[in-house]
């Protein structure tokens, strides 16, 4: 029987904790405090009283390096990337949520990035000889394109956008795709002496924002068209970006002039219309520590998660901003280790996933569920050694699949969380 955890998760975040920075022996007493002064607060989650459980269903072993893990929402399709196989370079599997192999597809080139829709009818692979394939659940190669970029699913609207990462293309921000491979828009820069840093799409697929290193942000809709443009005069980290009732939100994570310190901007754009010179009106600002590279916004109850992973170490932290009040930060959590591996993604709501490698016992990650007000409300130990490459979470079956093992004896690790074990 299901708990509705969908209830509690909201983003996973990978922590993967080196431990501290190995002083040598000519290092001092003093470089070593030093050190020591310079690291983020020892403040971790707690484990809640009345915590779920996280169960191993199923483990996969896999004869090659484990790249990339998806699944769909339901969990019933999990998109499963590797690199280093014996008879190709690369391949891509499709396992259901038994672990058992549906299929496997040999690629020539490695995978560069991946995306499942959410009902898993679609499955989009990027490899890096510029080959992006769109595959549905059969196996079958629906339609193939030109592409070297990341793949991002629009499911209400049912697109995919393609999204200019890696300056293949350096005067086209995205493009976009029905789903079946027609050609809907082509997002050009304004000016051919932009530069684009990095693209961002709303959660609700409301916008795509595009940070130009001029330090500018573009604002478009999905058909490729410029709605409106804020000039932040500040270097962008991050931007997350949703509608609250009619309007549109962008939050932006942004540099100050101090190196010890960021800010975090709410712009509003007036009724989130899409037509062109929309202003971008300034709602609330706050400004802290300098510890945070990248953000996600909940529209359920006003919510921002913060996350960040630097050589002083790791640090989570809620934000909210609701209708008529100005942001603040609800709580911080923080871990003197830096992490080798990180990255964020949203599932439902109220809460975040992280995941650390303890001292005791040696060679497990613990992956553990973050609820809004900060402590953990599960735990999944997991046997990584080398540490954790990729995982997913299906929301709608509360199912986490990780990815761990060493290079070329990858391993699948899948638990199902619930109240208990027995």
């Amino acid at each position: 029987m299901r708990i509705g955890l969908q209830t509690f998760l909201s983003i996973l975040i990978v922590f993967l904790f080196m431990g501290f920075i190995p002083i040598g022996c000519t290092s001092s007493r003093e470089e070593y405090k030093s050190f020591l002064k310079e690291q983020l607060p020892n403040r971790p989650a707690t484990l809640a009283s009345s915590h779920l459980e996280a169960c191993l269903k199923w483990t996969k072993e896999l004869g090659a390096h484990i790249s990339h893990v998806h699944s769909s929402a339901d969990g019933r399709y999990i998109l499963l990337s590797t690199s280093g196989e014996k008879k190709t370079e690369a391949a891509v599997r499709l396992l259901n949520m038994n672990g058992k192999i549906l299929w496997t597809r040999w690629i020539k080139q490695p995978i560069k990035s991946q995306s499942v829709s959410e009902t898993g009818d679609r499955l989009a692979i990027n490899s890096y000889d510029s080959k992006l394939k769109i595959y549905n659940p059969h196996g079958a190669l629906l339609w193939e394109r030109d592409h070297l970029g990341r793949p991002v699913f629009f499911n209400k609207a049912r697109r995919l956008l393609m999204l200019n990462d890696d300056d293949a293309d350096p005067q086209t921000a995205f493009v976009v795709y029905d789903w079946n491979g027609k050609l809907q828009a082509t997002a050009k820069l304004e000016d051919p002496k932009d530069e684009a840093v990095e693209i961002y799409t709303a959660t609700d697929e409301s916008a795509i924002a595009v940070a130009l290193k001029n330090q500018t942000i573009l604002f478009y809709d999905q058909d490729g068209f410029i709605f409106s443009k804020h000039s932040l005069k500040k270097d962008v980290v991050s931007i997350g970006m949703q509608r609250n009732g009619i309007n549109l939100f962008a939050y932006v994570l942004s540099t100050t002039r101090s190196d010890q310190k960021q800010q975090l901007t709410v712009l509003q754009f007036d009724r989130g219309n899409t037509k062109k010179d929309v202003s971008a009106k300034v709602v609330s600002q706050i400004e802290f520590d300098r510890r945070y590279e990248t953000l996600k916004p909940d529209a359920t109850n006003g919510r921002i998660w913060l996350y960040g992973n630097t050589k002083r170490g790791q640090a989570i932290a809620s934000a909210v901003c609701r209708s008529g009040s100005d942001i603040k930060l609800e709580w911080e959590k923080s871990l003197p280790f830096p992490a080798n591996y990180s990255y964020l993604t949203s599932t439902t709501t109220n809460s975040m996933t992280i995941a650390i490698e303890p001292t005791d016992p040696a060679g497990v990650t613990d992956i553990l569920g973050i609820s809004s007000v900060g402590d953990a409300i599960f735990q999944a130990r997991v046997p990584a050694e080398s540490g954790l490459f990729s995982y997913t979470y299906a929301s709608n079956a509360d199912l986490l699949v990780a990815g761990a093992g060493d290079p070329g004896k990858g391993k699948l690790f899948a638990y199902q969380v619930k109240q208990s074990c027995r």
